[in-house]
């Protein structure tokens, strides 16, 4: 006889993980140089793998046209998309999970994912500072490889350099580090909400309990800034 009980989705099973390191790691962006940054520090190596994947299916789709005669990496458009690809890979990516977890109604599995958005967005603000940093730092290569870059290797350097604002780049890191605490405090606003509507046994929908944590976000944000 089958069980009726349904068995947890792999991706399920990884967010219940993702729950205990970026939960923290949310808390380590609104206050940073906490003792949360322990968890931000454990979360980094997830980013830079999404990262680096990013850059990697650009390059791998690149090769593969060329068997077509036609080759992508002598057009500067092309190389600009392979380097913005990591950004891309680190943030699009729990994007959608974000929305895929939504539409099932999970809102743990939801605010783990805000969590881990919230992180990799102040990662992205600190890598697109160097982008004016006076000489090198060091970084994670393709290959996975810690590697010492200079300034002008660096991503960022590229990605506003293409763009023509490259002037405008602490502008740029100052906003992605502005959007990575308005995702922190909304993920763990979330979080907060959800744990005390179930102690209360208060049922709200998860429209409902997303608009109220984005207003109360939007809130403390402004608060945060003016005072």
């Amino acid at each position: 006889m089958e069980s009726s009980v349904e068995k947890p989705k792999p991706l399920d099973d990884m967010s219940a993980f993702l729950r205990v390191l970026f939960y923290p790691a949310a808390f380590s962006v609104i206050f940073p140089g906490s003792i949360f940054g322990l968890a931000e520090f454990l979360a980094s190596p997830f980013i830079t793998a999404l990262h680096e994947v990013g850059h990697l299916l650009f390059i791998i789709f690149g090769f593969f046209i060329q068997f077509t005669g036609v080759n992508l990496f002598k057009y500067p458009s092309y190389n600009f998309l392979v380097t913005i690809g990591g950004t891309l890979g680190q943030t699009l990516v729990p994007i959608a999970l974000i929305l895929y977890y939504l539409r099932k109604n999970k809102v743990s599995i939801v605010n783990s994912y805000l969590a881990f958005l919230s992180v990799s967005l102040k990662h992205a603000g600190f890598y697109c500072s160097t982008a004016v940093s006076n000489g090198s730092f060091i970084g994670i290569n393709s290959f996975f490889i810690p590697t010492i870059f200079e300034a002008q290797e660096g991503d960022w350097y590229i990605i506003l350099s293409y763009l023509g604002i490259l002037d405008h780049a602490l502008a740029v890191t100052e906003l992605l580090y502005n959007l990575a605490y308005l995702v922190a405090l909304l993920a763990v606003t979330s979080i907060i909400l959800d744990y005390f509507m179930r102690a209360l046994k208060i049922e709200l929908s998860i429209i409902c309990l997303y608009a109220i944590s984005i207003a109360l976000s939007l809130i403390m944000m402004v608060l945060t800034l003016f005072f």
